[in-house]
């Protein structure tokens, strides 16, 4: 049977789960909730979800948003499936779950380098794992970056939010990190409020010593997972697609087909409406990225 969807907020990423939700076509009829658009799918209030009563529904407003719309959500409705965006809050807050099924938009758990090292490490002892992604802000959307929310520290901006996949997959891959030190700096001279600058200092049950690495202001991006065991360095890169294994004096490289977002949203959306989810992060594990970065 065919559902009811709801995306709420219809900036870039709402847009995207909208396109994908049309393209699944899993559902009879998608509203969007958006004061800046009209149509006959359009709702302006959050008050009329309740009339529409969808069967699953998107959160992509601002990040400072998700935590009152959630709430709201689990009061109205019940038994229904909420995807929220990532971040999951700006800050931590404890909110009990108590009517719906929620998952946290951590895509890139879809991605083929994170599915294969996620197995391929599992249990393995790892003396470091060095996780990196830089990236140059004003080239992420073709508006100002001045005016969006990521460079607006009271609006949930800020690089350990935004690039916080790093921390869910080391989360997801290394298990039960556990935070030493973080270092949150606003270092360049974008003009923003937020920080710019994350890096956090961690261990797990395998791992020795986790390093993780964001910036908003680098010139080249990279998007980096280097993991070094006692016998054997293992160089995964998400950009190139591919992972590069040295070993002693033997050196193998491995291929990975590129993956476009919208591949790993449409993967996410199948796997959240399976009656168990195999990969999509839960509501715990989107609370454990805030603890990890010791958001208070």
């Amino acid at each position: 049977m065919k559902k009811i969807g709801l995306v709420i907020g219809y900036g870039s990423i709402g847009k995207k789960h909208y396109r994908v939700m049309k393209k699944l076509n899993f559902f009879k009829k998608i509203y969007i909730l958006s004061s800046h658009i009209n149509g006959d799918n359009v709702i302006k209030n959050i008050k009329e979800i309740k009339k529409i009563n969808p069967d699953f529904i998107v959160i992509c407003s601002e990040t400072y948003k998700h935590y009152f719309q959630l709430k709201y959500l689990d009061q109205i409705l019940e038994n229904k499936i909420i995807l929220i965006e990532k971040p999951i809050f700006s800050k931590f807050k404890k909110l009990k779950i108590k009517n719906n099924k929620v998952f946290v938009g951590y895509n890139l758990r879809y991605h083929p380098i994170i599915l294969f090292l996620k197995y391929f490490l599992k249990n393995k002892s790892i003396v470091t794992a060095n996780v990196t992604c830089n990236s140059y802000l004003p080239n992420w959307r073709d508006r100002n970056y001045k005016n969006i929310y990521s460079s607006i520290k009271n609006k949930g901006g800020g690089v350990h939010l935004d690039l916080s996949h790093e921390i869910d997959y080391s989360n997801w891959i290394f298990e039960k990190f556990k935070t030493e030190n973080i270092t949150l700096k606003k270092l360049s001279n974008l003009k923003i409020d937020s920080y710019d600058y994350c890096n956090l200092i961690g261990y797990s049950k395998f791992v020795k010593l986790i390093n993780i690495n964001l910036n908003y202001f680098s010139q080249k991006n990279k998007r980096n997972i280097e993991v070094i065991m006692n016998n054997q360095l293992i160089d995964a890169d998400l950009i190139k697609n591919k992972i590069n294994f040295y070993s002693k004096n033997k050196h193998k490289e491995k291929k990975f087909k590129k993956i476009s977002l919208q591949k790993t949203l449409e993967l996410q959306l199948v796997d959240i409406l399976k009656s168990k989810p195999k990969y999509a992060c839960s509501y715990i594990e989107g609370l454990k990225v805030l603890k990890t970065l010791r958001i208070k």
